[in-house]
């Protein structure tokens, strides 16, 4: 089909934003943590090692999450502009809009989630249950391992398969549309200003 530069533009970095929340998603999706049993009861150091541990990992989770939610909230803005200059895409728009929706107020809380890691500082059980993290432990209690997977809570609301589904339908909905198009989003963007074509705000 006949494509425009303004409609060129907006696919392109459409197409960079869904490809971003995807790779975030993914990283989430594989990440896992284990550590050995510790015989025994644990010491005061070796308690420590494990929360420092378990920090760290909670801390990549919730550096993917954010730019997750980050990258499909302008994957949303973005979709608004092709939804205007291409009516073939309405109804995948409107459902990814329908779907994605919950993450509106989880992008507005989700920027303070270093303050938020830990319930009362000391211990990650809230977000190990908020984020539906499958936990096995020790009978001291230790955690040995901690899996995510598609049932992971983005946000503590949103099911992680769902939101992967709905970008990765959409990617393979534009290739088919714009096949013409389709390059690897950072060689599109390379030295490309990112100011929205469509309104004044910088994605």
């Amino acid at each position: 089909m006949p494509i425009d530069e303004q409609l060129q533009s907006l696919v392109y970095f459409l197409t960079d934003h869904l490809f971003a929340a995807s790779e975030a998603g993914e990283n989430i999706r594989a990440a896992r943590f284990s550590q050995p049993t510790v015989e025994g009861e644990l010491t005061g150091d070796e308690i420590l090692n494990e929360l420092d541990a378990l920090r760290t990992f909670i801390s990549d989770l919730s550096d993917w999450e954010e730019e997750l939610v980050t990258k499909i909230m302008q994957a949303r803005q973005w979709s608004g502009y092709l939804k205007e200059h291409d009516g073939f895409f309405k109804p995948l728009i409107e459902l990814f809009n329908s779907a994605t929706h919950p993450l509106t107020d989880i992008a507005a809380q989700i920027k303070d989630h270093h303050d938020r890691h830990f319930e009362g500082g000391d211990h990650p059980d809230w977000f190990i249950q908020s984020r539906a993290l499958d936990v096995k432990k020790s009978p001291q209690g230790q955690i040995l391992s901690l899996e995510t997977g598609d049932i992971y809570l983005v946000g503590g609301h949103v099911r992680l398969g769902q939101l992967l589904e709905m970008s990765e339908t959409f990617l393979e909905t534009l290739e088919a549309r714009f096949p013409h198009l389709w390059l690897p989003a950072e060689e599109v963007l390379v030295g490309t200003d990112t100011t929205s074509p469509f309104s004044d705000e910088t994605l």
